[in-house]
């Protein structure tokens, strides 16, 4: 039996607050993207409890789904390049109907060690969206310089999303779980341009800040055989949802405070698709 719904704490950014996110310093980052932080308390819809087929890719920008991938491999960067990227890519490709799907970065989420990984962060609990019209265009440009430029030409003309594979390995979700702010019920008028400023570059994403019909989403318990994939940025900026915001969250009155921390992999790609 799973609850309707549960409260959890999440995080805001302050309208006028400092929005930077100092990257320039080596190690998993913080949990809070920025130090002006609006914590409220919201209640998260439990998408196992909504009736079939209303939380989809499609309605929604978000879905969850069932996996039988060999998590075992996630003990490496190469290891999780060699045994994952092709089928992933192939899943989202079959999915969406995309003429092509590459897999551009991905991140492991832990608060301990995972082996030999360059890729481990904490939990982000702040809530964002990973692209600005801006940077998604020129993360873009920069995955396809790697390409014949012929190739990168044809793609570069056509339609694309941004999109991210969150699935956690080792352990079920009992701490930390991924929400989800459901497209229709925030305004651009809750977004601000955060600025990630790495020793190299200044990077640009979204955060938000509260209002009061924000909806909010999450899957109760996620196990090691599912994922969620959620979009990130669509280039047609007329279509319903051109991102969705997320965060990790801290759940409200939880029994499960002894359980395993949460970990998880989350892969980010881009989806080209046909004229």
């Amino acid at each position: 039996m799973h609850a309707d719904k549960v409260y959890a704490q999440v995080n805001y950014v302050v309208p006028g607050g400092n929005l930077k996110y100092d990257q320039t310093y080596s190690g998993q980052g913080a949990q809070q993207l920025v130090k002006d932080i609006d914590s409220r308390i919201v209640s998260l819809k439990n998408g196992r409890s909504l009736p079939e087929g209303s939380i989809t890719f499609d309605k929604t920008g978000v879905e969850l789904f069932s996996h039988n991938f060999n998590l075992s491999e996630f003990t490496s960067d190469e290891s999780i390049k060699n045994n994952f990227y092709e089928e992933v890519q192939s899943f989202v490709t079959t999915r969406l109907n995309a003429k092509l799907s590459f897999i551009f970065d991905h991140t492991l989420r832990s608060e301990v060690p995972l082996g030999d990984t360059t890729s481990r962060r904490a939990p982000v609990k702040t809530v964002h969206s990973d692209f600005t019209q801006s940077s998604a265009s020129r993360t873009v440009d920069q995955i396809l310089s790697s390409l014949p430029k012929d190739t990168a030409k044809t793609l570069r003309a056509l339609r694309y999303q941004l999109l991210n594979i969150w699935m956690p390995f080792k352990y079920d979700v009992f701490e930390s779980p991924l929400a989800f702010c459901l497209p229709g019920s925030f305004t651009k008028a809750s977004q601000h341009t955060l600025y990630l400023v790495y020793p190299d570059r200044i990077g640009k994403i979204l955060g938000y800040s509260y209002e009061k019909k924000h909806e909010w989403l999450y899957f109760e318990k996620m196990t090691c055989n599912e994922f969620v994939m959620f979009k990130t940025f669509d280039s047609d900026m007329s279509q319903d949802i051109i991102s969705v915001p997320h965060s990790a969250v801290e759940l409200i009155g939880s029994s499960d405070k002894n359980k395993p921390f949460r970990r998880s992999v989350e892969f980010r790609l881009v989806i080209f698709f046909p004229d």
